[in-house]
């Protein structure tokens, strides 16, 4: 508690599992600054190994990567509940997630100032590996993209490859992402490789992106992403407000209460690769007007 770190030539604080170990951290009232790589970096391999955190007005601003990073592989896990935290201005992400090699993590987070990240606001990267069910609740990932990476700048970016993972967004907010014509995006999922992704989203906006408010994309037979979404706003995007591009595997989705009003092309987009991929979408009170092209 009270802790400050800055300056340092890697990690501001850097929580290690291996070998089967277990660390248990709290962190409280404490900033990591102006770093070399991350403010926090949670690191675990190898089976057994777990790293419990738990974080609140926790400061990570202005590192060199990423404010917060959960780097995970070889069969380590994370178990990760953050809130009231501020990480604003990495180079990277404000939020890191890569899980990797057959891994396990969980990871809550509220109330947390992400903005102005170079690349993505919050990156969630899940390869041969689980997510377990974890929450971002009144996270703010606007701003994204100030490095004009290409293929860098959504707010939110969640990748799944023959992985499972389940994700709720809640009452968040991704909005200004950097524009061009490949990634600047409120909400980025990907699924391809088998994988099982479950996604909710509520009560969030996703307005002004410089590609689309939500970007879907589906690859790979037995790829399957379901994805609920209810009074969200996804009005003012440059391309798409809903974009989603199935080229195989299966897409379901129930979209209710929400508007996608004022699309440079299409309110809402669908594209779809030869069969069988499969397509279930269900629009309910949700409006798409106003587009440059068709609704």
């Amino acid at each position: 508690e009270g802790v400050t770190v800055s300056g340092s030539g890697a990690d501001g604080l850097r929580l290690s599992a291996v070998g089967g170990s277990t660390v248990n951290a709290m962190i409280q009232s404490s900033s990591f600054n102006v770093n070399a790589e991350s403010g926090v970096r949670v690191f675990s391999r190898d089976a057994g190994s777990l790293v419990n955190l738990t974080g609140s007005n926790v400061t990570a601003n202005n590192n060199t990567m990423d404010g917060l990073l959960f780097d995970i592989d070889t069969g380590g896990s994370f178990v990760a509940n953050v809130s009231n935290s501020v990480f604003m201005n990495n180079t990277r992400n404000a939020v890191r997630v890569v899980l990797a090699g057959g891994s396990m993590g969980t990871l809550n987070a509220s109330d947390i100032t992400a903005l102005n990240s170079g690349e993505h606001g919050v990156f969630v990267s899940v390869t041969d590996s689980t997510l377990n069910s974890s929450t971002f609740l009144r996270v703010d990932a606007s701003n994204s993209g100030g490095l004009q990476m290409a293929g860098l700048r959504d707010a939110f970016n969640i990748d799944v490859s023959n992985s499972t993972a389940t994700i709720s967004i809640i009452d968040s907010t991704g909005v200004n992402s950097g524009g061009n014509t490949s990634e600047a995006n409120g909400l980025r999922l990907i699924a391809d490789m088998g994988s099982n992704l479950t996604t909710t989203v509520s009560g969030s906006n996703f307005q002004s992106n410089g590609v689309s408010a939500i970007n879907v994309r589906v690859r790979d037979a037995g790829t399957s992403s379901v994805l609920n979404v209810s009074n969200t706003l996804g009005n003012g995007s440059g391309i798409d407000g809903f974009l989603y591009d199935v080229a195989d595997g299966s897409f379901t989705s129930m979209v209710t209460g929400s508007t996608f009003n004022f699309s440079g092309r299409n309110a809402i987009r669908a594209v779809g690769g030869a069969s069988p991929a499969v397509m279930n979408v269900t629009f309910d009170s949700t409006s798409a007007n106003s587009s440059g092209s068709d609704g």
